[in-house]
């Protein structure tokens, strides 16, 4: 991972602007909008925006393409469990590895600080 992106995205989860979540990578319960550590990146870094699509689900959308990030593998920016897929790890520069990793300590209830830390010393 580039330098400059790790430090946009470490210095964006400790900025207190994003709400952590768990198990998406954007939702949106009761009007209030939520993130994992993944989604914070996409956020970041992918020049894309979120959509509701239902129930509080988010959709990203990039360059005039619908992307579900639950749903599609070929052509979208995420797999099947919301997380980056081959071509938007590419361009980040992020391995599957540490995607897995971010995600697992994200949803076992590290906090943001606790996993930027992670990325400071790690990537």
């Amino acid at each position: 991972m580039k330098a400059d992106v790790r430090e946009r995205w470490v210095r964006a989860l400790r900025s207190g602007k994003y709400k952590q979540g768990w198990g998406r990578l954007c939702s949106v319960e009761h009007g209030e909008t939520s993130f994992c550590c993944i989604g914070v990146l996409a956020n970041e870094e992918l020049n894309g925006h979120w959509i509701e699509e239902s129930e509080g689900l988010q959709g990203f959308h990039r360059k005039g393409l619908k992307i579900w990030w639950e749903f599609y593998y070929d052509g979208s920016l995420f797999g099947e469990t919301g997380s980056l897929n081959n071509d938007a790890l590419a361009e980040l520069e992020l391995s599957d590895f540490h995607q897995f990793k971010l995600t697992e300590m994200n949803d076992s209830g590290c906090s943001f600080s606790e996993i930027a830390d992670w990325i400071e010393e790690n990537l």
